[in-house]
């Protein structure tokens, strides 16, 4: 059938050949992930078709449910461009930000979890990796991947094109402490942006010590909150010299 509207000179075929190059880019994308989870293609997935534009995908699960193996749909969402323009209003100027969607079954997954025979960890986004440029992508997955393999939990975010503002305040928003931005002018260097309490700090570092760089830093902060923790929960000595837990005030 693929065949059939390729060979086609309309319109159809034109629309066919972008999704298969879209595909294409995803899968190639995955690869370089190491993503080692099953990927299937369905051309015949459709899901909120007014909504989306673009890809669209689902996150299966085959979960043991009263003995026999269920199929869960734990995820599902899409592109959806064409919404943007529509919410920001005739005012808005500048370019069109791109859009990816999920909605996620909390539900399903709890239930999944707490019927699981061996405990699972989640850990949060420890360091955000920002790829600036064409170029700079494969070097932020290849980054990723590395990050991932020393145990550290890292997101990736490409193209960004927004204020060092936005993208401060995005890390605020999201808990995130630690940047790396990976950009087509800085070579085999990696900027590496800080942003703790109310202090930001930025330090130009070689990308081969990116990951010893970043396992210190998350150490030297899990010891300081660790003193933290401890300092508060000294006992304060009162004026006549007998003592009071904080915590207890």
């Amino acid at each position: 059938m693929l065949n059939t509207l390729l060979k086609q000179k309309t319109g159809i075929s034109s629309l066919v050949k972008l999704g298969i190059k879209e595909l294409e880019e995803t899968m190639g994308l995955l690869k370089k992930l190491g993503i080692k989870f099953q990927v299937s293609i369905n051309l015949g997935l459709v899901y909120k078709m007014q909504l989306h534009n673009g890809i669209i995908f689902q996150f299966i699960a085959y979960i043991k449910r009263r003995q026999r193996i269920v199929t869960e749909i734990l995820a599902a969402g899409g592109r959806y461009d064409h919404l943007i323009p529509q919410f920001r209003g005739l005012q808005a100027v500048g370019l069109v930000p791109l859009a990816v969607g999920v909605s996620i079954a909390i539900d399903k997954i709890s239930s999944a979890v707490l019927n699981m025979e061996e405990s699972i960890t989640v850990n949060s986004c420890e360091l955000l990796v920002v790829s600036i440029g064409q170029m700079a992508k494969t070097r932020a997955i290849n980054i990723v991947q590395k990050l991932w393999a020393a145990g550290i939990a890292a997101e990736i975010m490409y193209d960004w094109s927004q204020s060092q503002e936005e993208l401060q305040e995005y890390c605020r928003c999201s808990g995130i402490t630690y940047v790396a931005l990976i950009s087509d002018k800085e070579g085999s260097h990696v900027k590496v942006k800080s942003f703790e309490k109310e202090r930001q700090t930025e330090k130009r570092i070689l990308e081969t010590d990116l990951v010893d760089h970043v396992a210190q830093k998350l150490r030297t902060k899990v010891c300081d909150e660790r003193s933290n923790r401890e300092i508060s929960d000294l006992p304060v000595q009162n004026p006549k010299g007998s003592s009071s837990n904080i915590s207890g005030m």
